[in-house]
């Protein structure tokens, strides 16, 4: 008979294993409970052992090691807490500087305080200027107040005469082995990259070179060689390792170099202090600042990041007023409604005027401004007071020139003059007076040619012709002239002053070789020196024909 098991015994063995399965299981669980225990009890022991008294002296200065009272210090400290999941509990604390700055702190106990922020109005403060901000009373070694040497803290008082400030948060550039020596550039005011960029001031139009950097791999001596200098001769640079709020009166150079050694990373406020540059740029000038907050540097990249701050006002003041007491969108309308006007004059050619800052914000919290007021200005200055805007008159004029109507063109020119337009206006006396000859109207051809050369005496080769032929139609031989003799002189002197400034240059760059600026410069000496020979020449004939014809005018005897 074959042997055969029971059902019930089966579910007997079945049941037997389970219950020594779980046996085992649960006597697992039981002992990694109490080893869990038991090392709550030795991480509750350890964290309350290291609390201790904590007292804290502190003082609080600005930049001019001036104490600053009444300034709120926010604090922390860290210390043991039994309800807490890993026994440690934060207390917050705020604490006032008395009339010398000096604050202190008492009558707690921790493992820790730390120091989260210290606010004033009127002042600023700076993480990078105050790395210190953690001390551990539990430490090795710990750390040991003391009453007679407080703890200096750093608060920047910020600038009276505060004004708005565009602010660029995203500049910054990257430059790889295979860029090197290729320029590339920054328009400030729209915050636009020109790259590469190939040694021209900019399309007035469209971008404006402000500043220009490159950037040279040394593979022998493994650092990167950084370039900023400025586009223009008015312009210049300075760097710093000091952050300032006023840009620097002198010391601005047309060139600075910085060197970087490959494998520097810097990212944070702690890590080693990264250049401030000081940019002096347009004409008339305008002041900007770059805070380098990143830097990464190895033999395959060069990459700098930070924020850019511009003065569009003219002056130096680099220190921006708070909008903080409007609300968010108060502060967006604002902003594009001073941005708009100042883009506007900027591209212009002028100074935006500087506003009255904290009476406009106090006109917008008021409702006296209000914020539709504000989007219609800024459309106003995006639109018809834009440069752009009075360029189509002059495309207009041009168009109706083409097709012979020369009295639409000049009305086209009139208005783009009334209206104050700047950029290519020497090009509009120039067509308007082409224009106003064609219509017969010598006299007023005579005036636009006139107030051209009063206007633009470097344009003596464009203009001055132009009105020696105007005299002669009507007969002022004398008065050709005596235009001249008062026009010439000043078109010489431009001219000469210029070649000085590119041999200076020429110079300079005999030390610190820029192949590509050399050649442009070179290029530039050679045509000044051919206009000066040519014009002196040409003057000199001109001048004999008209007394020639004006001895012919003038009666016998």
């Amino acid at each position: 008979m074959r042997d055969t098991v029971s059902p019930r015994i089966t579910v007997v063995w079945m049941l037997l294993i389970f219950s020594m399965v779980s046996s085992g299981a649960c006597s697992e669980k039981q002992q990694g409970l109490e080893q869990a225990k038991a090392y709550r009890g030795q991480l509750r022991d350890l964290v309350k052992s290291l609390d201790r008294k904590i007292e804290f002296y502190g003082r609080v200065l600005d930049q001019f090691d001036r104490p600053v009272d009444g300034a709120l210090v926010s604090m922390g400290t860290r210390h043991f807490s039994i309800i807490s999941p890993m026994f440690f509990s934060t207390t917050n604390l705020e604490v006032k500087t008395d009339h010398a700055g000096y604050f202190e702190v008492s009558g707690y106990r921790g493992s820790d305080l730390f120091v989260g922020g210290i606010s004033r109005e009127g002042y600023e403060f700076i993480r990078a200027q105050n790395p210190r901000d953690s001390f551990a009373y539990s430490g090795d070694p710990p750390f040991i107040p003391d009453r007679n040497n407080p703890v200096i803290f750093r608060l920047r008082k910020k600038l009276q005469n505060r004004t708005f400030l565009f602010k660029d948060r995203d500049w910054g550039f990257r430059i790889s082995p295979d860029q090197m020596n290729m320029w590339k550039a920054t328009d400030i005011v729209e915050k636009r990259k020109i790259r590469p960029f190939d040694g021209s001031d900019g399309d007035e139009h469209e971008v404006f070179c402000d500043l220009k950097y490159r950037a040279v791999l040394d593979e022998k001596a493994q650092e990167w060689s950084v370039y900023f200098s400025a586009c223009r001769a008015e312009g210049g640079v300075v760097v710093s390792e000091e952050e300032l709020y006023e840009a620097p009166k002198e010391g601005y150079r047309d060139e600075w170099r910085i060197v970087i050694p490959v494998g520097i990373i810097r990212e944070r406020d702690d890590d080693p202090p990264s250049p401030c540059l000081y940019i002096k740029s347009r004409s008339p000038s305008i002041y900007s600042k770059v805070v380098v907050k990143t830097t990464y540097s190895d033999p395959d990249m060069i990459r700098m990041y930070g924020k850019m701050t511009t003065n569009p006002y003219g002056d130096r003041v680099l220190d921006s007023v708070d909008l903080d007491s409007l609300t968010s969108h108060q502060c967006v309308v604002l902003k594009a409604r001073l941005e708009a006007e100042a883009r506007t004059m900027l591209g212009d050619g002028r100074l935006p005027p500087r506003p009255k800052i904290m009476a406009l914000i106090e006109a917008v919290k008021r409702g006296d401004k209000t914020l539709d007021e504000l989007e219609r200005e800024t459309q106003d200055w995006k639109t018809e007071k834009n440069p752009n805007y009075t360029h189509q008159y002059w495309k207009r004029a041009h168009e109706k020139m083409k097709r012979r109507d020369f009295k639409g063109a000049v009305e086209e020119f009139d208005e783009y003059l009334r209206r104050g337009g700047v950029s290519a206006r020497n090009l509009v006396y120039y067509d308007k007076g082409t224009a106003l000859e064609q219509l017969g109207d010598i006299e007023g051809a005579l005036e636009c040619y006139h107030s051209a050369l009063e206007e633009f005496p470097e344009e003596l080769n464009r203009f001055l012709p132009k009105l020696v032929r105007v005299r002669e139609k009507m007969g002022q031989i004398e008065e050709a002239l005596i235009d001249m003799e008062k026009f010439f002189p000043k078109y010489i002197e431009i001219k000469t002053q210029r070649l000085e400034e590119v041999e200076k240059e020429l110079a300079l760059l005999e030390e610190r070789p820029d192949p590509r600026r050399y050649r442009k410069l070179y290029s530039e000496k050679e045509d000044l020196t051919e206009i000066l020979e040519y014009w002196d020449g040409r003057h000199r004939k001109e001048k004999k024909q008209l007394e020639e014809k004006l001895k012919q005018q003038q009666p016998h005897p």
